[in-house]
């Protein structure tokens, strides 16, 4: 999930470089709580299990159904993992079907933060990665523009 103010931050600029505005869009977390482990006293957030994602993902999926979207935007594996078994880095920038709706999947900021921090010499190629599949992003959506589609 998007929790940190700094990894939005990384996705809104994104969104408003390609052209998006934000106010268009729906955004939801594939898990709706953040979870943690405490370790000596210490809380830190962690990948959530299978069960918090099983017992999201009825949530999740009644949101796609109800807001009926024309496209989405999977930001990471754990939301990938919800549809589609395989991990980002095996099918980025590469159209899929979510419930019937085409989507791309690409990095989640976090993970892009994550690089920066821990495997920086991977950091850039990572960041490339995630612009480029925001380009593809924009060329499917193209074809929608000076349409009522988002009215």
């Amino acid at each position: 999930p998007l929790s940190g103010t700094e990894a939005y931050n990384i996705l809104e600029k994104t969104l408003k470089f390609y052209g998006f505005n934000i106010d268009e869009l729906f955004f939801i977390n594939a898990v709706n709580c953040c979870p943690t482990t405490n370790i000596s006293g210490t809380t830190f957030t962690r990948i959530p299990n299978l069960k918090e994602k099983n017992n999201c993902k009825i949530f999740l999926d009644y949101a796609i159904e109800i807001i009926n979207p024309v496209f989405i935007i999977v930001l990471g594996n754990i939301a990938l993992n919800n549809y589609i078994e395989t991990p980002v880095s095996n099918i980025h920038g590469k159209l899929i079907n979510i419930k019937g709706i085409p989507a791309i999947a690409t990095y989640n900021p976090e993970y892009l933060l994550w690089c920066k921090k821990e495997v920086p010499e991977k950091y850039e190629y990572e960041k490339e990665i995630f612009l480029l599949d925001f380009e593809k992003i924009k060329e499917y959506l193209s074809k929608y523009k000076d349409t009522n589609i988002f009215l």
